[in-house]
């Protein structure tokens, strides 16, 4: 199952809908993306991926509410077992840049 904006406003308990709203869970999720992505040293497949995907919701929830540095430290076991995953994937994941 594809990610969707829904599905991140609805983790993040937003039960309104308007273009500022939208546009700002839209770039928190973007950003969120990208961080679990580099951590895992590839691309990640969110809607394939349940445990990236789980990781993804969090980090969108600390982003969201100003404290991201606070994830760095509360997931460090998670963002290290999804880039040991990568890397036993060997030749199979992808990079990022």
């Amino acid at each position: 199952m594809a990610v969707t904006l829904e599905d991140v406003k609805r983790e993040l308990n937003i039960t309104w809908s308007d273009v500022h709203t939208d546009e700002s869970v839209q770039a928190i999720w973007k950003r969120a993306e990208n961080i679990i992505q580099r951590a895992a040293g590839r691309s990640v497949d969110f809607a394939e991926d349940a445990f990236a995907r789980q990781l993804l919701f969090d980090c969108c929830r600390y982003i969201f509410s100003d404290a991201f540095a606070q994830f760095k430290t509360d997931y460090a076991e998670e963002l290290l077992s999804l880039h040991l995953e990568a890397k036993e994937d060997g030749g199979n994941a992808e990079t990022t840049s």
